[in-house]
């Protein structure tokens, strides 16, 4: 297919990509160390590409198009005698088409935006996804600053979460189309802007110098005038706006959690009563300055109104409803130069934050995509199904960190496998205290770790990082039915109606195995919202998922603390369900979970991680699962 569209984060026309990186000062021949997937993101392969063109040529015409007409306006209604009356008659006629000659345009504009954005939406939904993927569980970290309990401050690395790393993503994509989409626009009105005002004047300075001059001085009044208002306003979103925030934070809290006593909730109503008093008094000192500026922008703008309307007047034969109507068209033409050359000014100047904007999300970006190509790009997956993993004499290391007392590094995890080896249809129990480093060894087969290469052996032949993408997992925390009630999130079916007998059936044997199966479940999953049920119900729930879906047959299924704070005789039959499940697939498994005394009769092997982070294999496991 000719058009075929090849997905790539952010704007996606090479021109536009490149003018703003000359706007921003990027030089891209100098920074090697940019990530070739932020290139990606920021230029990208668009075959598409002619809807920005004619986005732009649009918006070109328009502006163009727009200065003319108010230029050709001020000269018409100039006393040239030399225009005739064909002149004025096809500006007449220019001006009477404008108006629907601009909606066409605004239409057709529209309209090549919305096939431009649907195509872009969906190049950085399949990559946002593509780098989320690739930085779950921990891998990406990010620096943040900490103060130990002697009072020093350090650096520590914090994992970052799967939202958090979405939302700096279309954070960057966001603003990089706002900036993209805007500065094209805003340097051409600006420019047309000052070229009208600097014609006007000109063209009057040879019926009155005066006049001139009083229009170029208004004109510096008000951009000076524009420039204080923001020097006063610069520090209004942190003055006020960190305090508007401070408030919905508290006031958030207070909704959140309720205060034990009237007194703690007397005395949060005050904290919150000074901060919105304080946010109201630092707001009335900004804009007393600001009214200050814009008094002195007025009186200039009137003066000059007065002005034009006396040399009219001297130069005017007679007083009548005409020469005061010109004099009114003539004074709204120069005054509105003016303020239309200030409004661009005032876009520039919001251009430029954005851009200030732009280059701190790219940074935060620039740091997730680094980490994703220096810890996992370099890695090396499983990519066939295998039948037995082994690892020998690991001595992992993970999650760096400094100490504070030398300054030297440490690792705030050390795992120690010397053997570790299970094959296909077995079932492994994989226990320890909490922090010991379980969860982080289901991390390093899920995901690798660049400081730990090579650890896997699969298949007897074959060291890998990674188990690639032969595996299923189930987190503990997994939410069902964000955006779908929870029926969709077990069998992809929004409604009881949807699903086949067949899937009927296989659901309810499934709500059965987790102790599920009760009077109106059908029901509770279609209309019930996933946080009403209760924290074991919910466990339940993720597992539920994990046996319908199970058909995809992965080599390994990985589960960590599958079953909740309930009684024993459902946490053994949820255990029970889940090995059976791998055994009847044919896969392998390994399960993560405190309830040793209940898991070990499920199981074929039994590894446990000690306080010195050692993993050694307990013997004589009790194996009971049930035919």
């Amino acid at each position: 297919m000719k058009n075929k569209y090849t997905p790539n984060i952010g704007e996606t026309a090479k021109i536009v990509t490149s003018m703003v990186k000359r706007n921003l000062g990027v030089k891209t021949s100098k920074r090697k160390t940019r990530p070739k997937r932020i290139q990606k993101m920021r230029s990208g392969k668009f075959n598409n590409s002619d809807l920005k063109y004619l986005i732009t040529a649009n918006d070109f015409i328009r502006v163009i198009g727009d200065a003319g007409i108010k230029g050709l306006s001020i000269y018409v209604n100039s006393k040239n005698k030399k225009i005739d009356d064909k002149t004025v008659k096809a500006f007449i006629a220019l001006k009477t088409c404008s108006g629907p000659i601009y909606d066409f345009l605004t239409m057709n504009r529209t309209n090549m935006y919305k096939k431009y954005n649907e195509q872009r939406d969906i190049a950085e939904l399949e990559n946002m996804y593509e780098i989320i993927d690739k930085s779950r569980d921990g891998i990406i970290t990010r620096k943040q600053e900490i103060e130990d309990s002697n009072g020093k401050k350090r650096e520590i690395e914090i994992a970052m979460s799967e939202s958090e790393i979405a939302e700096n993503v279309k954070n960057y994509t966001n603003q990089l189309h706002r900036v993209q989409d805007n500065t094209v626009v805003n340097y051409l009105g600006l420019g047309m802007s000052i070229i009208s005002l600097i014609g006007s004047i000109i063209g009057e300075s040879k019926n009155s110098k005066e006049m001139a001059k009083k229009m170029g001085v208004s004109g510096l009044i008000s951009i000076g005038t524009f420039l204080g208002r923001r020097y006063v306003t610069k520090d209004y979103g942190k003055k006020v706006g960190d305090e508007a925030r401070k408030i919905n934070r508290q006031e958030w809290d207070m909704i959140q959690n309720e205060p034990v006593s009237e007194q703690e909730k007397n005395e949060k109503l005050e904290e919150i009563k000074e901060v919105i008093s304080k946010m109201y008094l630092e707001d009335q000192k900004i804009q007393n300055k600001v009214n200050v500026m814009r008094a002195i922008d007025i009186t200039s703008l009137a003066i000059l109104t007065g002005m034009i309307g006396m040399e009219r007047l001297r130069n005017s034969e007679k007083i009548d409803a005409k020469t005061l109507s010109q004099i009114i068209v003539d004074v709204n033409q120069k005054t509105s130069l003016i303020g239309n050359m200030v409004n661009n000014v005032d876009r520039i100047f919001a251009l430029n934050n954005e851009k200030n904007k732009l280059k701190d999300y790219e940074e935060q970006v620039e740091n997730i995509v680094k980490q994703i190509e220096e810890k996992q790009d370099p890695l090396v997956e499983a990519t066939k199904p295998f039948e037995s993993i082994e690892i020998k004499d690991f001595k992992g290391k993970f999650y760096q960190d400094k100490d504070v007392k030398t300054g030297k590094n440490k690792y705030r995890h050390k795992i120690e496998v010397p053997e570790f080896s299970m094959k296909k249809g077995e079932i492994v129990l994989l226990s320890g205290k909490s922090g010991i480093g379980k969860s982080t060894f289901l991390k390093m087969l899920k995901r690798g770790d660049i400081n730990n290469r090579y650890p896997i052996q699969i298949d007897e032949n074959q060291k890998v990082d990674k188990l690639g993408k032969q595996f299923i997992a189930i987190k503990a925390d997994k939410d069902l039915g964000i955006h779908s009630n929870v029926l969709k999130e077990l069998t992809g079916k929004e409604t009881v109606s949807d699903i086949t007998e067949q899937e009927m059936q296989k659901l309810q044997t499934v709500l059965k195995d987790v102790c599920l199966d009760k009077e109106g479940i059908l029901e509770d999953l279609t209309t019930k919202d996933y946080s009403q049920f209760s924290t074991g119900q919910k466990k339940r729930l993720v597992l539920a998922q994990m046996l319908y879906r199970a058909s995809e047959k992965p080599s390994i299924i990985l589960v960590d603390e599958p079953v909740g704070n309930v009684e024993d005789e459902l946490i053994d039959s949820q255990l029970n369900a889940i090995a059976q499940v791998i055994k009847n697939i044919g896969s392998m498994g390994i399960i993560v979970t405190h309830r040793v005394d209940l898991a070990r009769r499920y199981v074929d092997k039994h590894y446990h991680i000690g306080e010195d982070g050692v993993m050694k294999e307990e013997k004589n496991v009790e194996r009971n699962i049930e035919k």
